[in-house]
């Protein structure tokens, strides 16, 4: 049963990543469409989770706080991984978040005396090895970044391992069992702030102000952004999926070792998002593509040894 609750999960952030991705790809082009993206995404997890959640009438405070805690790392997570983005370092700051699974693990270890094996060890450095060359195929020819970027990576990293962390430590402490409101208070913490930032962007493009030619086609191109349905579609998508996938993840957290679930849910994610790139988007299988699977796959079956 837990193989199962594992493989969806996995399922579900992988097709979550995909929307996100294709959003990426055909939209993404200012700071504003991710804003206002991530508000509606978020926005929409969190109508979701919240129509499901149980004892809304009396809510425990730490889950609104836990909740809060997990939305500001969400938040943090996005925003910093966009200033990487926004600097042509999508790929150092993609490897980095995607190694972030270490965090929890170490607060597993550290906090909560879990016990890990060799194999288990192993398998996590199989897994790194295999989310490096998920990316290095697409290294540019600078090789190195700047430290600002790596430090904005490296915030990235510890928000998006410290949400783990937070709703594996609210699972395991809550004498009630609100998951779906600790995470609809979450996603509508995200809301809250990208909301706010969309709103103080667009202002700022509508205030009186001379004509320029850069602000006037992105104010365009926001106008029509916001008209677009398919930026509604995959807003949709990739909160039903962050919906069903979060909300099986707080219950596998106190089920399963974080060094087992951890590494199997990021680097299987990291896998099936290559095999959907080369299958459904054309990309190629390059060598660097083949030894993520090889290293990929090794690490999922060592782990489980």
């Amino acid at each position: 049963m837990k193989l199962l609750l594992i493989g969806v999960t996995l399922l579900s952030f992988t097709i979550n990543q995909i929307a996100i991705r294709i959003f990426q790809v055909e939209y993404e082009h200012r700071g504003l469409s991710l804003y206002f993206f991530q508000f509606v995404f978020s926005m929409l997890a969190s109508m979701l989770c919240f129509h499901t959640a149980g004892n809304l009438s009396g809510p425990q405070n730490t889950t609104l706080l836990y909740g809060f805690l997990f939305g500001i790392c969400y938040f943090l997570t996005v925003l910093l991984l966009s200033v990487c983005f926004s600097r042509g370092e999508m790929v150092i700051g993609s490897v980095i978040v995607n190694l972030s699974f270490i965090v929890p693990i170490v607060y597993s270890l550290a906090v909560l005396n879990e016990r890990i094996t060799l194999t288990q060890i192993i398998g996590t450095i199989l897994m790194g090895i295999a989310i490096y060359f998920s990316a290095a195929d697409k290294r540019g020819e600078k090789g190195k970044c700047s430290q600002s970027v790596l430090l904005f990576a490296l915030g990235a990293f510890l928000c998006n391992g410290l949400s783990a962390v937070f709703q594996k430590h609210y699972r395991l402490t809550s004498s009630i069992d609100e998951s779906m409101l600790f995470l609809s208070t979450g996603y509508l913490t995200a809301a809250m702030f990208f909301g706010f930032l969309f709103v103080f962007k667009r202002r700022s493009l509508l205030a009186p102000a001379p004509v320029i030619k850069e602000k006037a086609e992105e104010n365009e191109e926001v106008s029509a952004y916001l008209k677009n349905i398919g930026v509604y579609l995959l807003a949709i998508v990739a909160a039903f999926s962050t919906f069903l996938g979060n909300g099986l993840i707080m219950r596998l957290s106190v089920a399963v070792p974080a060094s087992i679930l951890y590494p199997i849910i990021n680097g299987g994610m990291t896998i099936l998002i290559a095999l959907c790139s080369a299958f459904c988007f054309g990309e190629k299988l390059t060598k660097n593509k083949l030894l993520l699977l090889f290293f990929g796959i090794l690490a999922i079956v060592v782990v489980n040894l």
